[in-house]
């Protein structure tokens, strides 16, 4: 084997485990789940991170709500639609999600229920 072709293996590793060593994805349950509700819906609340960085805060309450657009009615213009929020009544499960890739990435509030 040349040193030739040792360096660049030896390059292509290394630039294999950099970008490999920045990705992360976890979930962690944050309740025991409730088996009697059934998982009809799943809804988040997320904030990026951006260089380690990240800023607000995650809320159950905003992950209960769906959005829907609805149609807004009008004859003279079909094409408006508005935003209807409907909660979740029962929550099955409530997890926390993070994911990254090197310097950018997520944390999400999931919950599932009906």
């Amino acid at each position: 084997m040349s040193t030739h072709t040792s360096m660049i293996r030896l390059s292509m590793l290394t630039v294999l485990l950099l970008s490999l060593s920045g990705c992360m994805n976890i979930s962690a349950g944050l309740q025991p789940i409730n088996e009697s509700v059934k998982a009809e819906r799943t809804n988040s609340d997320c904030k990026g991170i951006f260089f380690g960085l990240g800023f607000g805060s995650l809320s159950v309450e905003r992950a209960m709500m769906q959005e829907t657009r609805v149609s807004a009615g009008r004859a003279d213009r079909p094409e408006m639609t508005r935003l209807v929020l409907t909660p979740m009544t029962k929550i099955r499960s409530i997890e926390l999600l993070d994911r990254s890739f090197l310097f950018f990435g997520e944390r999400c509030i999931v919950v599932t229920g009906e």
